[in-house]
């Protein structure tokens, strides 16, 4: 799929777009309706880059005014049993924050897939509006606080509206399974 945004040209009659970048996903296939939501057996994760090598838009060096975390969480028990404080911002600005939620003591996670990496977040504002669950957050990078070190999490994959949860896809083992690392900006 590619991705365009307008043309600088605003006073052109017609509006023209420029081609910036191709979303494309890591996993083949496109999940359809599953119920729940951290029961998908793969990860639907997307990723965007540039269309011809250049890019043309700024790459963020802060996020929420503070500098890009490169640490990285490896394993969804390095979060799950501590009741870390996610935070990610939906996609119209809003930041919201929530609980890791442990699957020892969350007895509806016990379909949660073993072969993903993948942890389920409560928002801790189910009044937040538009609600966390809304269904633009996927894609929204995650980050979580560990021992008061911010860490990238990952990114949403999935939403329980009913139940103000997101799910969310870990990004380390991504990274790894690709030999990439992150570098800061």
């Amino acid at each position: 799929m590619s991705v365009t945004r307008p043309a600088a040209d605003e006073r052109a009659d017609e509006p023209d777009e420029q081609r910036i970048g191709a979303l494309s996903y890591l996993s083949p296939g496109v999940p359809g309706t599953v119920d729940p939501p951290w029961s998908l057996p793969f990860a639907p994760v997307a990723v965007f880059g540039p269309e011809t090598g250049d890019w043309v838009l700024p790459v963020a060096t802060t996020v929420r005014e503070r500098p890009v975390a490169t640490r990285t969480v490896r394993r969804a028990d390095e979060v799950e049993h501590r009741g870390a404080t996610a935070t990610w911002t939906n996609s119209f600005g809003t930041t919201v924050t929530g609980h890791i939620l442990d699957p020892a003591t969350t007895p509806e996670l016990a379909t949660v897939p073993a072969v993903v990496q993948r942890v389920v977040i409560a928002a801790d504002d189910p009044t937040a509006d538009p609600p966390p669950g809304y269904t633009l957050v996927l894609g929204s990078p995650v980050t979580v606080e560990i021992d008061g070190v911010t860490a990238n999490l990952g990114m949403v994959t999935g939403t329980d509206p009913d139940r103000h949860w997101v799910v969310v896809d870990l990004l380390g083992p991504m990274l790894t399974e690709r030999g990439l690392t992150l570098a800061p900006a």
